[in-house]
């Protein structure tokens, strides 16, 4: 799950999406995602396909105690 953020009119627009690596695309692999149509942000996309994004992938989150350090 990453957090697709591209912009929008007003602004930026994240939604947290499903993303597959296709490994086999070009020397580093192609990111592949699904938005639903009701989901305003393919559109914002699908109208600028050069603009920029943002994905931000997250791995597991745990308490890491100071004396670690």
């Amino acid at each position: 799950l990453g957090l697709l953020v591209s912009n929008g009119p007003d602004g930026p627009v994240a939604n947290a999406v499903p993303f597959l690596l296709d490994a086999e695309i070009g020397p580093n692999g192609r990111l592949r995602a699904h938005l639903a149509r009701a989901n305003p942000q393919w559109r914002l996309l699908a109208d600028n396909p050069a603009s920029p994004v943002l994905i931000v992938f997250q791995g597991s989150d745990a308490y890491v105690t100071p004396s670690w350090y």
